[in-house]
């Protein structure tokens, strides 16, 4: 799979729609992606080690704990420019007062906290869309490849999933598959060894898919 310098690389892959030159939206997890900037450098604190973590650079959180039935989330922020992460713990954004009733706990909503539990020398994987605004006529997936190392510390790496193109018209959609290197045509179900997408001519790509498709 082609792999991407930093998050920017990666999102400048298709800046503009190639088929409708709109403007292109990045996803994570199913919402616009947030870019966030602190003028202050925050001091990340473990048993082992404290580091600068240059917020007053871009970042972006990912919340790799979301939809767990969980008080807490895990927080990864991510770095726009350098790949380095680091991971910290919040409660939710919410009180659970009500939920918790019986144990007469109140957890401080947005509130971070120390925890033993780390993910050290894992290695997890997230995906990011970005995709045009005109419904999904043509969308990318970046995978995002994040390495833990110790103190829940973590370098992330950007790589090219998958590309999708749908045609309203015709109702036909192609999609290139990096990850499994196959080249998919809908409805007609058709997959073949993964080709090359004309997306200035979409049409000239299903018809190559088609004939192809006969001597596979």
């Amino acid at each position: 799979m082609k792999q991407f310098a930093n998050f920017y690389d990666a999102i400048s892959y298709h800046s503009l729609c190639p088929i409708c030159d709109r403007r292109m939206n990045v996803l994570l997890h199913g919402n616009t992606l947030e870019i966030k900037q602190d003028n202050k450098n925050f001091l990340y604190k473990s048993d082992n080690l404290s580091f600068y973590h240059p917020i007053n650079n871009e970042y972006f959180e990912v919340n790799l704990s979301e939809g767990v039935d969980s008080y807490t989330d895990d927080i990864l922020h991510i770095n726009t420019s350098n790949n380095q992460a680091y991971l910290e713990f919040r409660y939710k954004d919410y009180s659970y007062d009500e939920y918790h009733k019986s144990d007469g706990i109140i957890y401080p909503a947005g509130r971070y906290f120390n925890n033993k539990i780390n993910y050290d020398n894992i290695t997890l994987f997230e995906s990011m869309m970005v995709s045009c605004y005109a419904y999904h006529t043509y969308y990318y997936l970046i995978q995002l490849r994040i390495n833990f190392h110790n103190d829940n510390l973590a370098e992330v790496e950007y790589f090219l999933n998958s590309d999708f193109y749908h045609d309203e018209n015709t109702k036909y959609s192609v999609h290139n598959n990096y990850a499994t290197g196959q080249t998919e045509l809908f409805p007609d179900n058709i997959i073949i060894p993964i080709i090359d997408l004309n997306l200035k001519n979409p049409q000239e790509t299903i018809d190559r898919i088609k004939k192809l498709a006969l001597f596979s």
